[in-house]
């Protein structure tokens, strides 16, 4: 992240005695930091929240699909509050985009010469202005 142009055009700047050049290369030197800073939500505007979709199929054929977002697992529901049980990735995608998560990437592992085990992960997106919508139409699993 650092850049070390910044730091040369700042040291270049400050060998000089002027006191407008030495306010100009701290301004400049400092103006990467703001840029940075940006990303972080303390005003109360909204931020994005990431998630990771893992869809797993052992050598068994059995499949498992977890939502992880921080290092919690999470589970989808439907609006009675009940887990949506499904083996099909594209229904849990289909339930998160209805739910504002966007899709942003995704790829996949595979095991041996028979394709299995194989992994996928999908990575989403939400954007929300507190962390109670990150929870909206998913629960957390105990």
């Amino acid at each position: 992240m650092h850049d070390l142009g910044y730091y040369r055009i700042f040291a270049a700047i400050t060998k000089n005695k002027e006191p407008m050049k030495r306010l100009l290369a701290l301004v400049l030197a400092v103006m990467p930091l703001c840029a940075i800073a940006q990303n972080y939500n303390e005003d109360g505007g909204k931020y994005e929240v990431y998630c990771d979709v893992k869809y797993f199929v052992n050598a068994l054929s059995k499949t498992t699909i977890n939502i992880v977002i921080n290092d919690n697992k999470y589970t989808i529901i439907d609006k009675e509050g009940k887990e949506i049980k499904t083996k099909e990735i594209t229904t849990i995608l289909n339930s998160l985009s209805k739910r504002g998560w966007k899709l942003i990437s995704s790829f996949g592992t595979t095991g041996g010469s028979n394709l299995l085990p194989y992994e996928r992960h999908y990575t989403m997106v939400k954007i929300v202005a507190n962390d109670k919508e990150i929870e909206e139409g998913i629960k957390l699993d105990k």
